[in-house]
């Protein structure tokens, strides 16, 4: 394709994102454009994947959702970078390191030298006292001076190594952020995915269990919009805390995307998984929800889900998308329920 036809399109993409927008009452934010543009433009399946199942669910996108995709795929893509000038950083310092130790080292034997030559012409001129004195006075001169220098390779190593300190602190934090969702401290979709995928490969070569719910807030949009985002933030917040208290130390917990949360479950069988899943939701049902600006109260939340355990033949992605099929079953049986991926669901 020319540049001018490139334009062209691009364009034309353009005008149809404004278009798209409108249609669904939501104002062309600069973050809503770019989420809508990368979905027409066909440049990032996952997107696109995240969209259309949203549009097949629910019938429409809202600005929630459309702001917690671009908060999972457009404002964490720079953390690998900053990873890398932090490590490029912390290269470079451990490199002075390594000059100043070799400094010291040759300061070191040099001092060494000095004393031994020193000591042959103090036999040498052993009679005569005059230079005994000049002699003794140098030697008294190179200590001192090895002193100095050493202690001044001393504070340079000391301070390297602060940095070096500092640097590792950032680069820790950086990491932790780009896998972290930034409203519920839990993980993030980008390292579920990348993680799940290690559980799979473990759990078919150890031929042990391995399970997935994938779950959902009931009527999160009708709440949100009754109640506006700051109440909304604070369901999932609620719902991240009882996730939270839920999950074992092998457990992979996330937040999925908008108001959905995934969980991966290691060695567990399906029934446990299940078990899980509806303490989770019961559990969920019995937090009174208090808006903290009046202190009243709105009620209770409900959750569905969907739970699935992995089969031998199953490819890495399928797994997913079996939990993800059973909560849309738990979803239009009634919600508030926990409902298994069956044979069933295979052959619809």
């Amino acid at each position: 394709m020319s540049a001018s036809a490139a334009m062209v399109n691009t364009q034309e993409i353009g005008a149809e994102v404004i278009r798209a927008l409108n249609n669904m009452n939501i104002p062309p934010k600069p973050e809503y454009y770019q989420v809508w543009f990368s979905h027409l433009e066909s440049s990032n399946d996952a997107l696109s994947t995240d969209i259309q199942s949203k549009i097949n669910n629910e019938g429409e996108v809202d600005e929630f959702f459309l702001k917690a995709v671009h908060e999972q795929y457009f404002e964490l893509a720079h953390p690998p970078k900053q990873i890398e000038h932090f490590a490029a950083e912390v290269l470079n310092e451990t490199n002075t390191l390594q000059r100043l130790s070799k400094v010291f080292d040759t300061n070191t034997k040099q001092f060494t030298s000095d004393l031994a030559d020193a000591s042959q012409n103090a036999a040498d001129i052993s009679n005569s006292d005059g230079n005994t004195t000049k002699l003794l006075n140098s030697l008294v001169d190179i200590a001192q001076n090895a002193i100095s220098r050493n202690n001044k390779l001393e504070n340079d190593l000391s301070n390297a190594s602060q940095k070096i300190d500092k640097l590792q602190s950032s680069i820790e934090s950086i990491t932790q952020d780009a896998k972290t969702d930034f409203l519920t401290k839990l993980n993030n979709r980008r390292y579920f995915d990348s993680t799940i995928t290690q559980l799979i490969a473990a759990a078919l070569t150890e031929k042990t269990p391995l399970c997935m719910i994938v779950a959902d807030i009931d009527h999160f949009k009708a709440f949100n919009d009754k109640w506006g985002h700051p109440v909304g933030d604070q369901v999932l917040k609620l719902v991240a805390d009882v996730l939270q208290e839920n999950v074992k130390g092998q457990d992979l917990l996330a937040r999925y995307g908008g108001e959905e949360f995934a969980l991966a479950l290691p060695n567990t069988s399906l029934k446990d998984a299940v078990t899980v899943a509806d303490n989770i939701r019961v559990a969920v049902s019995k937090r009174k929800l208090i808006n903290r600006a009046n202190n009243q109260s709105l009620g209770r939340v409900s959750m569905s889900f969907g739970v699935a355990q992995l089969r031998e033949d199953w490819p890495v992605d399928v797994l997913y998308k079996a939990a993800d099929t059973a909560l849309y079953d738990a979803k239009e049986s009634g919600r508030d329920r926990v409902v298994c991926w069956t044979d069933t669901d295979a052959d619809a």
